[in-house]
């Protein structure tokens, strides 16, 4: 049935022609022509879906009908049930027994043998998308059947002439891995993946591409690579539009890149990660590999991806508060208490920036602190509108820190567990929150006491640094990663 039959659409340009007497003058050949053309290209039209109740009444009568045979199946469906099972064979619901697809089971041969028996070109299309979404353990039976049919196509459809056409990358189960080494070696880029073979727009996210992508990354990054190649994979990867793609490949390259990663690599892949993963420590369940068939190496690396984006998100912030709120209004000490945490960043777990209004309208124009305002940012509240008071809330481990943008404030370090500690759920903060009247000692007057503040004396000598490093090497356990004299 052609769509013209469907929609009950039964317009003859000639008829109509004879039913208007001026239409001849007043309608020119070339628009004439223009309307028999559109008309005989939706003659051939071939939707690209079914009804969701279609497939789950084909489905099943196929799931229940099966196990009795060939000949049970042949009996049972007709003409226009077997057309539509072409578009159910990689369909499942989510509940027992219907929860597999008929891909998957020994049935398949008898549901390409119906096909076989009734063929008709109507079939090509869903059954190449069933086949494109089968990777990347592509079922042999399918990809014979396809070969076949394929070799005596003589249509005239543009997709299925591309699809015939690049037969050896799309009807071959190694296809996609040879498609991505011709890219690759010709220096083809990954986006353009979908022109070159010619297919539709609905296809963008299927596995097949994953298959493509995974390998083409993965030879990218034993060679010597620039940030424009790794911006090109960026591009594929939002045109495939598919999140456990997103998270392979970006697992990938953010170890590849590892946490000693160049400002310029970072900002070609690190806002998209904030878009399609998310925030590494609010959106913890994201990073995760849930999805079906994910491998443990699969789950190790994107856990190990997080701990590095992790890394660069805190350098990042640590590097913007001190060099854009708290260098105006200290202009000397500043730099000695950004190098100071950066060298301790791979330890910080969580942090959040405070600041007053104003503080908020200076980081709206920076397109890098889109995401950073939407959940780690915080008003500090009971201060002049207009005032520059900002601050660095973060934790390690088992304490909290508060850093303020002025040095004339002290560094602020409280136990988890003291109720009196900021937390990091807060929307504004006062600054009586920040620094609470009961934390008045000194850090380093007593070691064992676990909280106190730190004044910035002598920050040219590294006096107060070489205290706190002591202190974190002590007391939390841990060392800075890099040097922070400067």
């Amino acid at each position: 049935m052609d769509i013209r039959s469907i929609l009950n659409f039964k317009f003859d340009f000639h008829s109509f022609q004879r039913s208007v007497p001026e239409f001849k003058d007043s309608f020119g050949i070339n628009a004439k022509k223009l309307l028999e053309e559109i008309i005989n290209n939706f003659k051939n039209f071939q939707p690209i879906e079914i009804a969701e109740t279609d497939k789950i009444v084909t489905h099943r009568k196929f799931m229940n009908i099966a196990p009795g045979g060939m000949n049970s199946l042949s009996i049972s469906f007709s003409k226009r049930e077997i057309r539509a099972l072409a578009f159910c064979l990689d369909y499942k619901e989510k509940e027992q027994p219907y929860n597999i697809k008929i891909i998957q089971t020994r049935y398949l041969n008898y549901a390409i043998k119906l096909l076989s028996d009734n063929y008709s070109n109507l079939m090509l299309i869903p059954l190449i998308d069933c086949h494109l979404n089968s990777w990347p353990y592509p079922n042999e039976l399918l990809i014979d059947f396809l070969k076949k049919r394929f070799e005596i196509y003589r249509g005239n459809r543009p997709e299925l002439i591309s699809i015939k056409k690049n037969a050896e990358f799309i009807l071959n189960s190694r296809g996609a891995i040879i498609l991505s080494a011709k890219f690759f070696g010709e220096k083809i880029k990954p986006s353009d993946v979908w022109n070159y073979l010619g297919l539709r727009e609905h296809t963008r996210s299927f596995k097949y591409f994953d298959s493509f992508i995974l390998p083409y990354t993965d030879n990218l990054l034993r060679t010597t690579y620039t940030p424009d190649k790794i911006g090109e994979i960026i591009d594929f990867l939002k045109v495939h539009n598919n999140e456990e793609t997103d998270k392979k490949v970006l697992a990938r390259i953010i170890i590849k890149l590892g946490s000693s990663a160049s400002l310029e690599f970072k900002d070609r892949i690190k806002s998209y990660v904030l878009k399609r993963i998310g925030d590494p420590v609010f959106n913890i369940h994201e990073w995760q590999a849930s999805w079906e068939g994910a491998t443990e190496r699969e789950k190790e690396q994107l856990n190990k991806a997080r701990g590095i984006f992790t890394q660069w998100y805190v350098e990042e912030n640590i590097e913007m508060f001190f060099d854009k709120l708290s260098r105006q209004i200290d202009p000397e000490g500043f730099k000695y208490r950004k190098a100071f945490w950066l060298a301790y960043a791979r330890h910080i777990e969580n942090f959040k920036i405070i600041g007053s209004k104003r503080i908020k309208r200076l980081l709206q124009y920076d397109p890098k602190t889109e995401q950073l305002l939407e959940r780690r940012f915080a008003i500090l509240s009971n201060i002049p509108d207009e005032s520059d008071e900002s601050a660095f809330l973060f934790r390690i481990k088992n304490y909290v820190f508060v850093e303020f943008g002025k040095t004339g404030n002290a560094l602020y370090v409280y136990k988890n567990s003291n109720p009196d500690a900021p937390g990091f759920d807060r929307r504004s903060y006062t600054i009586y929150q920040l620094k609470h009247l009961k934390i008045n000692q000194q850090l380093f007057d007593k070691w064992d006491n676990g909280e106190g503040r730190v004044i910035h004396l002598g920050s040219e000598y590294y006096r107060w640094q070489d205290k706190l490093s002591t202190w974190l090497r002590r007391t939390l356990g841990i060392n800075n990663i890099r040097g922070y004299y400067i």
